[in-house]
């Protein structure tokens, strides 16, 4: 009996896109955090946005 990898590879796949969109997700959170715990110098935008 022929082991079945397609679904292995399809469920490793699936749990490798939900990792990657968790770590986006945080990353996308936290830089702004990080950002303004630092302070505005790392991101002027973010003062010329406030005026």
């Amino acid at each position: 009996m022929q082991y079945d990898w397609s679904g292995v590879r399809t469920r490793r796949i699936a749990r490798a896109k939900m990792a990657a969109c968790v770590i986006i997700t945080m990353v996308a959170v936290s830089a702004p955090i990080l950002a303004l715990k630092e302070g505005s110098l790392s991101v002027p935008w973010l003062m010329s946005a406030r005026g």
